[in-house]
């Protein structure tokens, strides 16, 4: 039983910031031990300020990594972005119309989705080298997420070290609305 619970855990996800793949509300399975080889694109769970919190994977140790209104750019080439539709929500400053997008990382071949907002302060981020343990993390909904582009002194991640990413998310087991059903992630 101790292993058990030391290995896998459940979550709750408490915010918009990794929409539209987990949405507030959600419930997930996430692995803590064991996690293998981490790669672009993958979704983790980090250690920051006494919490843990859920970010995919955007650059690797040893990427060069910045963003360019809103593209990410790995190691001087551009992640395909493929417009899906417009999403209107509301926020705490009113209604927003955020862009749904299929982003594909360098080395993917799959798509995952995220949500742009025009009113991301960070959609330009100055590249950075990342270090041999060093990993570059962005949340899905990028103009409502305090990912690695925020120093953690201004309430985001930061640049993580590999020490500080304690899990990989297996599946969602609950959605608000929906109840019990697996979503793979």
């Amino acid at each position: 039983p101790d292993f058990a619970h030391a290995s896998y855990k459940p979550f709750y996800i408490p915010s918009v910031a990794a929409e539209p793949a987990l949405q507030p509300g959600d419930r997930l399975l996430a692995k803590m031990s064991a996690l293998g080889d981490l790669r672009r694109g993958d979704l983790i769970l980090v250690q920051s300020e006494g919490s843990q919190t859920i970010k995919r994977i955007a650059g690797i140790p040893g990427d060069k990594i910045g963003l360019s209104g809103g593209i990410v750019v790995i190691n001087d080439k551009p992640a395909a972005q493929r417009f899906l539709a417009n999403r209107e929500t509301s926020t705490e400053y009113g209604r927003e119309t955020l862009r749904l997008t299929a982003e594909t990382f360098l080395g993917k071949a799959q798509p995952h989705q995220i949500l742009i907002s025009s009113e991301d302060r960070a959609a330009d981020f100055a590249e950075v080298q990342l270090g041999p343990e060093q990993y570059f993390l962005l949340g899905d909904n990028r103009g409502h997420s305090a990912d690695s582009r925020y120093p953690v002194e201004m309430g985001g991640v930061g640049i993580v070290n590999r020490s500080a990413i304690t899990g990989r998310p297996l599946f969602r087991y609950w959605r608000t609305g929906v109840g019990l059903k697996e979503g793979r992630l």
